[in-house]
């Protein structure tokens, strides 16, 4: 983002405040405030603003809303980033882990760079199969593209358009200038069981239908 790559923690992301805003039986919620700080100037070139909503089967929701106070903020395209997680190393498809998307496809050659609603990777960690799913919210401003590796990654992001597909579209930069705001909302959802036991449509449409 402006040339820096804060995905190799070429620059900082500092965080300036996180606070609880709602804690009860239906959910848990808490905000936190960070700084995309560029490497030499040590200015902020993107704040963002992120509420982190929990439920009681384990989806978190992140609603992200990121501002300048540049000239710009040009989001340029890449295929590292911008939500994301290793899986535990027992997990990897490589070791055995299963990769699946919403439709049906299965495994990272298929799933990598592709839009999907969904995609789950689960695998065994000790005696016990586990998962997580990562969710692109429907309103998003695009769908958003996944960076799903047999090594573990996974990760989603909507600013890789020529990166995701190879150069078959064109790059897609992204920019907001002071006054405006982009907006992106993703989930996870962290289960027990393989896809096929782990409510993971019910769990999409709690996320999906959430318009605030």
């Amino acid at each position: 983002m402006n040339g820096v790559q804060f995905w190799a923690e070429r620059g900082k992301i500092v965080n300036i405040s996180c606070l609880i805003e709602e804690s009860g039986q239906d959910h848990a919620r808490f905000r936190t405030v960070n700084e995309w700080r560029h490497p030499e100037t040590g200015k902020a070139e993107v704040t963002e603003n992120t509420v982190v909503s929990i439920y009681p089967n384990r989806l978190v929701v992140y609603d992200m809303t990121f501002t300048t106070t540049q000239e710009k903020a040009s989001f340029e395209d890449t295929k590292e980033g911008l939500f994301g997680f290793r899986v535990a190393p027992s997990m990897k498809e490589k070791n055995g882990g299963r990769i699946t998307a919403s439709d049906g496809s299965t495994g990272s050659k298929d799933c990598w760079g592709k839009t999907f609603p969904w995609i789950d990777y689960s695998g065994e960690v000790g005696e016990k199969t586990v998962g997580v799913t990562i969710m692109d919210h429907p309103d998003n401003f695009r769908p958003s593209r996944y960076h799903v590796r047999d090594y573990g990654l996974f990760s989603i992001s909507p600013f890789g358009e020529k990166a995701y597909t190879r150069g078959e579209s064109d790059a897609a930069t992204v920019e907001i200038h002071p006054g405006e705001s982009l907006r992106l909302r993703y989930a996870i959802l962290i289960h027990d069981g393989g896809v096929e036991s782990a409510g993971i449509e019910a769990a999409w449409q709690q996320f999906s239908s959430l318009k605030d």
